[in-house]
C-alpha cells in the first residue's frame, strides 16, 4: 500500500480558471504507488470520474445546457484542472492506522 501522487493534471493547460478538486481520499485498493496524474490521462472512469469531468466541464464553460455535454468534452476540461487527495492513503490503510493508534 503507498503513496497515491496528485496534483496538476497537465500543467500545459493548466490555465484561468484554475480548478482544484479537493477529495477526501482514495478509494482504489489496486492503485499501489500510483499516479493520478498518469491514471487519469488515460480517461474518466467510474462515477466519481465522470462527475469530475462534468464538473469541470461546467466551470469552464460556465455550465451550458447538459445536451451539449459529451464524455470526451469532460475528460479535455478535467485535464485542464488539478486534483488532491487530502489523506493520499487508501481509506482502508487509514483505518487500520487509526485502529492501530487507539490500542
Amino acid at each position: 500500500m503507498g503513496f497515491k501522487k496528485d496534483g496538476i493534471l497537465n500543467e500545459d493547460f493548466f490555465i484561468s480558471p484554475r480548478i482544484l478538486f479537493i477529495c477526501k481520499e482514495p478509494n482504489d485498493k489496486d492503485l499501489n504507488e500510483g499516479d493520478y496524474r498518469k491514471w487519469w490521462e488515460k480517461g474518466l472512469a467510474f462515477r466519481f470520474g465522470l462527475r469530475l469531468g462534468e464538473w469541470a466541464y461546467g466551470l469552464i464553460n460556465n455550465f451550458p445546457a447538459y445536451e451539449e455535454f459529451s464524455t470526451p468534452q469532460a475528460h479535455e476540461a478535467f485535464m485542464k484542472t488539478a486534483f488532491m487527495n487530502v489523506k493520499n492513503v487508501e481509506a482502508e490503510l487509514g483505518l487500520i492506522m487509526l485502529s492501530l493508534l487507539s490500542i
